[in-house]
């Protein structure tokens, strides 16, 4: 039988309005160049759990910005994070989807076949490796 990797994800309040989150495997933080190598392989039960640490955001705060720091050679050893931060202001901003029909949207994340999903991350992901040359 094969060991099952266990993802998880830790949220770290910094204010009210912003929550830094890292993902391990197996306990262990995972660095850049991991959490790109498990995004590449489409694992199910990581992307499931990725999935949970941004609706978790969405649920605390509703509308945020997501960023992580930037993302270089020198940064591939690094323990992945990133950070949401609350934007009121996207409350209150209706939608234009029209300006995104022709690329990803929310909709795509929450409805699309799991299939595709993965798909799409592995994407994401070499490309981002292909860039970082990891």
């Amino acid at each position: 039988m094969a060991n099952l990797t266990t993802y998880t994800y830790e949220d770290i309040p910094i204010d009210n309005n912003t929550i830094k989150y890292f993902l391990s495997a197996n306990s262990n933080k995972l660095s850049y160049a991991e959490f790109i190598k498990v995004l590449s392989l489409g694992k199910e039960n990581f992307l499931d759990t990725f999935e949970k640490a941004l609706n978790e955001a969405t649920n605390k705060l509703s509308a945020y910005f997501w960023e992580c720091p930037p993302v270089h050679k020198a940064m591939k050893n690094k323990p992945f994070e990133f950070v949401v931060t609350k934007s009121t202001a996207l409350n209150y901003n209706k939608q234009d989807y029209s300006s995104f029909k022709e690329k990803i949207t929310n909709n795509f994340t929450k409805n699309a076949p799991k299939e595709q999903q993965i798909k799409f991350w592995q994407e994401v992901a070499i490309k981002l490796a292909e860039c970082l040359e990891i």
